[in-house]
């Protein structure tokens, strides 16, 4: 299972996916829609710019509102977490993801 939240990278930025219309009920908590299945052949999602990202050997440095804020990339094996390195930047939370590529069709949604 995936997330119905998720991230992409292009051009230098990084992008928060929400994915839409998931009916899936296997998800934490038994939530309708907050998750999908990993084989899924496709899915839509919504697209918003969170801001620049450089990629360093094993770290990823987010710049945002003027404030750079690194974090970690620990190595799995289906997936990566990436931790933050300290709290430099006030928007910055102490949680850690949990990320891997998915390898279907997404289609960005102009809602």
């Amino acid at each position: 299972m995936f997330d119905d939240e998720g991230f992409s990278y292009q051009d230098g930025v990084l992008h928060y996916l929400r994915m839409i219309g998931s009916k899936e009920t296997a998800c934490r908590g038994n939530k309708t829609g907050q998750c999908f299945a990993r084989n899924k052949q496709a899915i839509t999602v919504t697209k918003k710019p969170i801001g620049e990202l450089r990629i360093e050997d094993d770290r990823l440095i987010l710049r945002y509102w003027g404030c750079e804020q690194s974090y970690r990339l620990y190595e799995g094996d289906d997936y990566m977490t990436v931790k933050p390195l300290g709290k430099n930047c006030f928007w910055s939370q102490e949680r850690h993801f949990y990320i891997a590529r998915y390898d279907g069709r997404v289609t960005t949604s102009g809602k």
